[in-house]
């Protein structure tokens, strides 16, 4: 048994027209790579911002139970600076909720 196989090309007359859709077609997927880079950048930027803050939170949370283990020492602490302190413990904590923790790493 024998098959023959045939494959007819038709070509228009709209050879211009063809070049101009397949240059559209290279104008969409350049714009396309460009947001997918921009995107890329914006989420880089956002993380680095995000790491920043990380650590000055964590610095701000020593900071805080330095803070703490001094006044512990001391005999008598004023009001104020007690309502000072638990504005600060209360402010921390509450920015510590709003980020969840990391889930530790299981490898």
């Amino acid at each position: 048994m024998r098959f023959v196989i045939q494959h007819h090309v038709h070509w228009s007359n709209d050879v211009l027209g063809w070049e101009r859709r397949l240059q559209i077609l290279e104008i969409q997927g350049e714009r396309i790579m460009a947001t997918q880079a921009e995107a890329a950048a914006q989420l880089t930027a956002v993380n680095e911002r995000l790491a920043k803050i990380g650590g000055e939170t964590q610095a701000l949370t020593e900071k805080i139970v330095e803070l703490q283990a001094v006044l512990a020492d001391q005999n008598q602490v004023s009001p104020e600076l007690q309502a000072a302190i638990d504005a600060v413990v209360a402010r921390a904590e509450s920015v510590d909720s709003l980020v969840p923790d990391a889930e530790p790493v299981v490898e």
